[in-house]
């Protein structure tokens, strides 16, 4: 090993390190080390994410019949209920309160009747883990204590392994589409006419086709954006209260909206639009999850949608296409503010810890 590179060694119970600098070895207990304002917040985040998987999860399983999507369902709920203890344990660790989170015995009704198909609970289960994915990778670049680098590091790989897992037995049972294919070019070219990057308004001119990145981005969104829809539907079926139930209406006719523009464009190219054939949602009226947490996972899925938009908007190069991406974004966080003010009147919202306010402490 080159000098210049850290030599990290643990005690046995996990908090000394020893990292070697030009003048001599630095040993420190990471006890003593303030955790850095990222990594409280990728915690806080996590073990909230990890708590409602665990709620959502425990009823999920109990419903599956199929051995492999129970097997699969119950891989996901194990590795939440790890996930909780461990951020529990984390945050305690640099004596953080825990979130007040969600209560499987006070948010679920286990005996509840069947809301969502199998095919359902597992396609979802795999959007989430694409959304776990998403949220981990800024987790590990952000963390500077090696318990919480180690921590994160094993989630991401984890969380992508279970991914693959669940697209394997999806794929076999005929669930999930790939996506489209595209006519293999004969050589590499470059761009000749700017052009290329198209109008900001497509009906004006003919836009040039799709690139493989950009159906990627669009396909993947549209995937997401009907499972969310199919979630929404189905809880409008169960919500106790009329304030929820109006606001999860308005998310399934905006998703429906955007549908149908994304679709547009794919067609446009002769590209096909992804389509879910299994009906998903039974005719039940009678809801097995709180309005709290339905609220709660409304707002997080929204959010993950919103981040989509935005990394599609960084790599998709015709300007109608980062336009249209940019305008869905903005109705995506408007929504999510409307969900937001909504949980603060019931009561729901939980404040993450936040810096003092200097201001009022001087005044």
């Amino acid at each position: 090993m080159n000098d210049n590179q850290p030599n990290i060694q643990r005690d046995n119970q996990g908090v000394t390190e020893q990292v070697p600098f030009g003048f001599g070895t630095v040993h420190h207990n990471l006890t003593d080390l303030m955790p850095a304002s990222s990594e409280v917040g990728f915690l806080w985040n996590n073990y909230l994410a990890a708590n409602i998987s665990t709620c959502y999860l425990t009823k999920w399983v109990n419903e599956a019949t199929d051995p492999e999507i129970k097997s699969a369902l119950q891989m996901e709920l194990d590795a939440a209920s790890n996930a909780w203890k461990e951020t529990e344990g984390l945050l305690k660790s640099i004596n953080y309160p825990t979130p007040m989170g969600f209560v499987v015995k006070e948010d679920i009704d286990i005996n509840a009747p069947v809301l969502f198909s199998q095919s359902f609970k597992l396609l979802f289960t795999r959007m989430m883990q694409r959304m776990l994915i998403q949220f981990l990778v800024p987790a590990v670049t952000s963390s500077y204590r090696t318990d919480f680098q180690d921590y994160f590091h094993n989630q991401l790989k984890t969380a992508a392994d279970r991914h693959r897992k669940y697209t394997e037995i999806l794929l076999s049972k005929g669930i999930l589409q790939k996506h489209p294919s595209i006519v293999q070019p004969h050589r590499a070219e470059k761009v000749l006419d700017k052009d290329f990057f198209g109008s900001y308004f497509g009906f004006f001119r003919n836009q040039r086709p799709l690139t493989a990145v950009e159906i990627g981005h669009i396909y993947s969104i549209m995937e997401i954006k009907q499972l969310i829809r199919q979630f929404h539907e189905g809880c409008c079926q169960v919500v106790k209260s009329e304030k929820v139930k109006i606001l999860l209406l308005k998310a399934r006719d905006i998703a429906d909206k955007q549908l149908d523009s994304l679709g547009h464009i794919l067609t446009e190219q002769d590209v096909p639009r992804p389509s879910i054939s299994d009906i998903l949602i039974t005719d039940s009226t009678e809801s097995g999850v709180s309005d709290r947490l339905i609220l709660n996972l409304s707002t997080a899925v929204t959010a993950f949608m919103a981040t989509s938009y935005g990394e599609a908007v960084s790599t998709v190069a015709r300007k109608d296409i980062g336009v249209t991406m940019l305008r869905f974004m903005a109705e995506k966080l408007s929504f999510a503010k409307d969900a937001a003010e909504l949980a603060i009147e019931f009561g729901w919202l939980e404040k993450m810890p936040q810096t003092v306010d200097r201001q009022q402490l001087i005044h």
